[in-house]
């Protein structure tokens, strides 16, 4: 059964090839001398090379002096000695071959797993970007460019510029390829994952952590919210268990504490400056009225003459004595009066002003009395018990073991199960979490995630007929005046525009899914 090439007539096959700008599905140009191509695209990248310029200066400026930013593991030390890394030149450009060198064993051994499957992942991005590259842009933009379109400028080079239906055989052919490229390339980091994965484990650095033999059990029914009953369970390799509690009104009083710090801090810092301010300001005030008032002629054996030069020689600033006057209170009081001071206006006092230094010192005080209280009592065992448990075993092979073991015969009890995790990674805010509740918040996140994709599409429509600007003033007699704009104008309208339109909405996508995934913990 033959197949016909020229659509048998139909008016919609070929629609993609005649006078159309990258390959679209319907006539975008009236006339092939109208192509602003060239121009969309040179207006797009002179803004974003020079952005990017901009940006590299900034980055070469800033390298060599924000260390905490850009080479915090050589400076600080909160991280262990294997953490830390060699500190790289500090010149403009000597440091881009050492920072190249740097082997993947390295990145490795001093930065989580995590970290150094996402930059392979970069890696293996690039070189499938680069390999496409090779395969297509050789073949087809030479079968395009000899093509019998007619088509001229950056249009001369895209699928649009081809009428023959047999040369498209070849673009099958290439997808084929490049198709099987990726596939080949997946299952090879596939196996590659697989390997690493099972080294990683059984390294000493993992093994010997007690990450590494912690499980964590969430959705637990209250009757295993028990040490006893979980070692019966998992039997004698069970070495500790530990119930989180609910401390919800302790890291209220926590939180609530180091705002009350924070403003503290403030609230010190401006009363500095204030008092600072007005000393300097008496301090000038009273220079200036000294050399108004020239000063008697002393004798040097004159006891007021002997002591200014002695404190002259021993650099006192301002003749100052060599110890404070006795102030009671605040140092600040000399210069500010008790008015001046910071102050606010609580709630809980029904908005009368209060001193906000006196005030703060008084409520940290209370808070950490509260807090220290509250420790205590979990301390002895107090506080209602939370739907998880961590099991600690005595080896990693057991851990492992009860880890892909079923350990309840209903569906999502005591599932999901974690291994390997730090206390720092843990959402403890999810731990609370029942196994109903964790059915409804995932039911309603695939909702929104569905409801975005579908409704995702119009934005992104609205993008893509931005940059058909000529289209739309043919379309819409209304718009007709942007066609008649200059031609770097256009081109910014349809190269640029769309292009940073793009950006903001995938920006968002993020957002979307982090938020998502801290609903669902």
């Amino acid at each position: 059964m033959g197949i016909p090439l020229d659509g048998g007539g139909d008016g919609r096959v070929g629609s993609a090839r005649d006078n159309s700008t990258g390959g679209t599905v319907s006539k975008l140009q009236l006339d092939d001398s109208d192509s602003s191509s060239l121009m969309s695209l040179v207006s797009t990248l002179v803004p974003v090379l020079i952005y990017t310029a901009v940006c590299l200066l900034i980055f070469w400026a800033l390298r060599r002096r924000s260390l905490r930013v850009y080479s915090p593991r050589t400076i600080l030390k909160d991280f262990f000695s294997h953490e830390k890394c060699a500190p790289l030149p500090k010149g403009w450009l000597d440091w881009v071959k050492p920072f190249w060198a740097i082997p993947d064993t390295e990145i490795l051994n001093r930065s989580s797993l995590d970290a150094y499957l996402f930059l392979r992942y970069l890696k293996v991005l690039s070189l499938i970007c680069f390999v496409g590259c090779c395969i297509t842009w050789p073949t087809l933009m030479a079968i395009h460019a000899n093509g019998t379109g007619g088509l001229s400028q950056l249009d001369r080079i895209t699928i649009g510029n081809v009428q023959n239906p047999g040369i498209f055989f070849v673009h099958a052919i290439i997808a084929w390829i490049f198709f099987g490229f990726i596939l080949f390339t997946i299952y090879r980091e596939c196996i590659y994952y697989i390997n690493l994965r099972h080294a990683y484990l059984l390294s000493p650095y993992y093994s010997k952590r007690l990450s590494s033999r912690t499980v964590m059990f969430s959705c637990v029914p209250p009757k295993y919210q028990d040490a006893a009953r979980l070692r019966k369970l998992f039997g004698d390799t069970v070495k500790n268990v530990w119930i989180p509690r609910d401390t919800s009104d302790l890291e209220r009083l926590v939180k609530e504490r180091d705002e009350t710090a924070l403003r503290l801090e403030k609230a010190e810092i401006r009363l500095i400056k204030m008092a600072n301010k007005r000393r300097n300001k008496q301090l000038k005030a009273a220079v200036a009225a000294a050399t108004a008032e020239p000063e008697p002629i002393s004798s040097p054996s004159s006891s007021g003459g002997s002591e200014r030069s002695d404190d002259a020689e021993k650099g006192y600033p301002y003749h100052e004595s060599t110890t404070l006057p006795d102030v009671n209170g605040s140092v600040a009081a000399q210069w500010l009066g008790a008015s001046e001071r910071p102050y606010h206006r609580p709630l809980a006092n029904f908005f009368r002003r209060v001193d906000t230094i006196k005030w703060t010192r008084n409520r940290i005080k209370a808070l950490t009395h509260q807090i220290n209280k509250l420790r205590r009592g979990f301390l002895k065992g107090d506080g209602r018990r939370l739907p998880a448990a961590f099991v600690e075993f005595s080896s990693q092979a057991d851990a492992e073991r009860a880890y892909q073991t079923l350990a309840h015969n209903r569906p999502l009890h005591m599932s999901p199960r974690y291994i390997g995790i730090r206390p720092d990674e843990v959402v403890w805010s999810s731990v609370r979490m029942r196994w109903f509740e964790r059915i409804v918040r995932g039911f309603l996140m695939r909702a929104i995630v569905t409801a975005a994709i579908v409704f995702w599409s119009i934005p992104s429509a609205i993008v893509g007929t931005v940059s058909n600007i000529k289209f739309l003033a043919n379309l819409f007699p209304f718009l007709a005046w942007i066609a008649e704009l200059p031609g770097p104008v256009t081109g910014i309208i349809s190269g640029l525009l769309p292009a940073l339109a793009l950006s903001f909405l995938m920006a968002i996508v993020p957002w979307l899914l982090r938020g998502k995934s801290l609903f669902l913990s």
